[in-house]
């Protein structure tokens, strides 16, 4: 402990100073130097930094003190616990917080809005007038601010769960948060209608947008904080709208270096509309679905854009080819958004391996990127109801002269061949692994698309529940060696993420989360982490923490 003299002592001192020549006239006595026992159970350390969650964890410092005199009184001291925001300008601290506790041992909720602070633990000895202060920090975390948000049905009603990373081992769920806060704007949460999904869009470091869509409008939360209603309607990236907009899908086209990130969407309309997210304050202005602007078609509900930045190349000029991916549905082919262009145009494919045609002639049932770089897609014969898988890599690089260049490759292509595959609507690719797995009732199965002829086989079976979630979580975030993610963060790419229902259980507990993992050489997948009583699971995302 650091040893603190109050005004008074000092003064003291000085006047002793003046007294030199008294040398010898004066008997000097040992004080009581007080100090925290770094080693005793609940103890705080000189300079460590502790990391707390705001409004769930409760500090648990219960500090041991070794007095040179043996004074072990608790009595003979008055303490303090102090809190200042690191970095924050003294006159926009309300001095009235920064002592959060005068006791010795600090068990209260932690209470503190997320934040770093630098800590101090002070003891005063009543007898000497000597404070001995402990400084350390507090890194206070907000438990909305990365996690895994989980969509529920409450009996028709919006309900909104979370489960948050403690650490690589712990993790805790907390279920209706959209109850917790003051949602002021709505007089009854189920105002908000009925859950349709959630969408996750990153395209910077340091920005992203969580949304929740109902069957009444679409809702962008702001930052960490999870409250609906009018001012946060999706609408007003449209301007003056006195409509509410509700999505189908969502992509941000975003490339490192590019002028030109396009936020793309399809409303419930069937109709697409894009907004440069690099221009300050642009709108959603009209409609862009027609092929080359002339040709009107329907696209069905789902966008891809690459996101494996490694395989685009700004230019000198910072440009680089973002296009966003999508399926007319109408003619059924897929389009794209190429770099530079405002309107959808049919997709084109370079190199040797052509694997398949487009038109595809078939019905798109699922697409999505993925996070090495393919966007795969799954499709159905409309007669035969025969279902295909489809892989396809996109490169681009700028130019000095600010224009850009794109190319398309296939990368695989066949039949998926196993049981109830004909009416599956739940598909994901391995990031990795050449794997699709797809759901049937309780059941998901497993297909190998290097050995084409051996059917599917099923791999795990939940019985006596519904599977409404199934998928691979492709990170946004940037490469570890680009940030300070530790590898058991990175590595949730890869497991496989399942939401379902108990039939025989009430909406309100019924929902069930499971996390797999998922080895090579077709070894058998086994449970990593479970998490149950959940509401009816309509959809899964994960919330990435953003650059700070």
């Amino acid at each position: 402990m650091k040893k603190l003299l109050y005004l008074p002592a000092v003064i003291a001192g000085l006047w002793l100073s003046s007294c030199s020549d008294d040398i010898g006239n004066y008997d000097y006595k040992d004080i009581n130097e007080v100090s925290v026992d770094p080693n005793a159970p609940g103890s705080v350390e000189e300079g460590k930094t502790y990391e707390l969650f705001a409004y769930l964890d409760h500090f648990n410092f219960d500090p041991q003190l070794n007095s040179t005199f043996g004074k072990t009184d608790e009595n003979a001291y008055e303490y303090e616990w102090k809190v200042i925001p690191v970095g924050a300008i003294w006159e926009s601290v309300d001095e009235s917080k920064i002592v959060i506790a005068t006791t010795r041992k600090l068990t209260d909720v932690v209470s503190l809005s997320p934040g770093t602070y630098s800590a101090f633990f002070n003891v005063k000895d009543k007898e000497t007038g000597i404070t001995w202060t402990t400084q350390f920090r507090l890194q206070i975390k907000s438990m909305t601010e990365e996690g895994w948000l989980v969509l529920c049905d409450n009996e028709g009603k919006t309900r909104l769960d979370l489960i948050c990373n403690r650490n690589e081992e712990e993790e805790f769920a907390s279920h209706d948060i959209l109850n917790t806060y003051d949602n002021d704007a709505i007089t009854d949460i189920g105002d908000i209608g009925r859950p349709v999904k959630l969408l996750f869009d990153r395209y910077q470091q340091s920005y992203s947008r969580a949304m929740l869509v109902t069957d009444k409008d679409t809702y962008c939360f702001d930052g960490d904080v999870f409250k609906v209603g009018e001012q946060n309607s999706l609408r007003w990236h449209f301007g003056d709208s006195n409509h509410p907009v509700r999505i189908k899908a969502s992509m941000n086209s975003a490339n490192a270096g590019s002028n030109n990130n396009l936020w793309v969407i399809i409303d419930d309309n069937d109709e697409i509309y894009t907004l440069n997210n690099t221009t300050q304050g642009s709108m959603f202005e009209f409609p862009i679905t027609k092929l080359q602007g002339t040709e009107p078609f329907t696209p069905a509900p789902f966008i891809a854009a690459n996101i494996n930045q490694q395989a685009f190349s700004p230019g000198k000029e910072g440009q680089g080819s973002n296009p966003s991916v999508m399926y007319d549905a109408t003619n059924r082919q897929f389009v794209e958004i190429k770099h530079g262009s405002y309107y959808p145009s049919v997709m084109d494919f370079s190199g040797d391996k052509q694997l398949f045609q487009n038109p595809t002639g078939r019905d798109m049932v699922f697409m999505a990127p993925s996070r090495h770089g393919p966007i795969y897609a799954v499709l159905r014969d409309p007669s035969t109801k025969e279902t295909y898988f489809y892989g396809f890599m996109m490169h681009g690089n700028g130019k000095s002269n600010a224009d850009s260049e794109g190319w398309n490759v296939q990368v695989c292509h066949g039949k998926i061949n196993g049981p109830g595959v004909e009416d599956a609507t739940l598909f994901a690719f391995h990031p990795l692994h050449n794997y699709i797995f797809y759901a049937v009732g309780g059941s998901i199965y497993r297909f190998n698309w290097l050995m084409p002829d051996t059917p599917a086989t099923e791999v795990i079976n939940i019985s006596g529940e519904e599977i409404s979630v199934l998928k691979f979580n492709s990170f946004r975030g940037p490469f570890p060696e680009y940030s300070n993610a530790s590898y058991w963060q990175y590595s949730r790419n890869y497991r496989l993420v399942v939401g379902s229902n108990a039939t025989a259980l009430p909406q309100e507990k019924c929902g069930n989360v499971r996390f797999y993992n998922v080895p090579d050489l077709m070894q058998p997948l086994s449970l990593h982490k479970e998490h149950n009583e959940f509401g009816k699971i309509i959809d899964i995302v994960y919330k990435e923490r953003l650059k700070k």
